[in-house]
Order: C-alpha cells, then structure tokens, then sequence
C-alpha cells in the first residue's frame, strides 16, 4: 500500500503539488487539481443549496389556506417560482443569499438584515413583478416595484450590496 501526505492549501490554489516526470506523479497531481476544483464548485453552491432549501421548506409548511390561524393565503407557486428564479440570478453574484418567509397575501419575502436595524426585503407574488422596501436609517427609508427579468434589477442588486460591506 502507498501513502502520501497531500497538501491542500488554498482551495483556489490549483497548481501542481508534486514534481516529477513520470506518469504516476502526474496522474496524482492531475486528480487532486481535479478534486480541488470539484471542492471549490461544491462550496460556492452551499450558500444556493441552503436557499433552495429554506424555499422548498416555506412552500411545504405555509402552503395551506389560513396557515398562521388569521385567514393567511398558501404560499403561491408563482411566487415559489419567481423566488427559485430570483435565487439563481442571486447565485451568479457575490451577493448573499436572503432569510426566507411565507407573506399572508401568498407571497414569498426576501430578507437581509444587519444588527443596526438595517432592513432590505423583496417580495414575489406570482404576477412577475417584484416589491422591494428598505431601512437604511431613520431618514433614509424606500421602495419601490420592479418587473421580473433575466437580471436583477439594478437597485435591487446595489441595496442587496450593502450587506456585504459591513
């Protein structure tokens, strides 16, 4: 049986670890690059992964008629798919992913929140037009509706943004 120590280092880090010409060191060397890259793949979809789950969760639990004991609508399946939809544009940033929860009205909401009673949500109600609100301070309160395209709309992809430079 052969052993060998491998050192992983930095995910980013692709380059070859071992030297040597010959077949067998090269073989090695091409499958943990191979692995390496496979590992960085699977870790930037966590955070997706977990969105995808946390939605599934909210359509399963909030999809049935008065779901919070005060008339409350299921959770729509145009607002499910308009919220997968939103999630996968959200994925191809390095923008975080949202909190998660039913609306009353059949909707899905999107949270991102910061300790100092910072707030941004959008909302998706299946009728391909996304509401956003945010709270950025006593003064500096907003909202506003946009129509659900192939890309995030551009103010929503700058407030989204400031949850990433706290």
């Amino acid at each position: 049986m052969t052993v060998v120590a491998i050192p992983f280092g930095e995910l980013s880090d692709l380059n070859r670890t071992f030297t040597g010409w010959s077949d067998p060191p090269i073989a090695v060397d091409d499958q943990i690059i191979e692995a390496k890259a496979r590992l960085k793949e699977a870790a930037s979809s966590q955070p997706m992964i977990l969105a995808l789950s946390g939605l599934s969760s909210v359509q399963n639990e909030y999809s049935v008629e008065n779901w919070d004991g005060f008339g409350a609508l299921p959770v729509s399946e145009g607002a499910v798919s308009e919220a997968t939809i939103f999630l996968k544009l959200l994925n191809n940033t390095n923008l975080p992913m949202p909190q998660i929860s039913p609306e009353v009205d059949g909707g899905i909401e999107f949270e991102w929140y910061l300790p100092s009673n910072q707030i941004f949500t959008i909302s998706f109600n299946g009728r391909n037009v996304l509401g956003y609100s945010g709270m950025f301070g006593k003064e500096d309160t907003f909202y506003g509706t946009s129509k659900i395209d192939s890309k995030i709309p551009d103010i929503v992809r700058w407030n989204i943004s400031k949850f990433t430079q706290k």
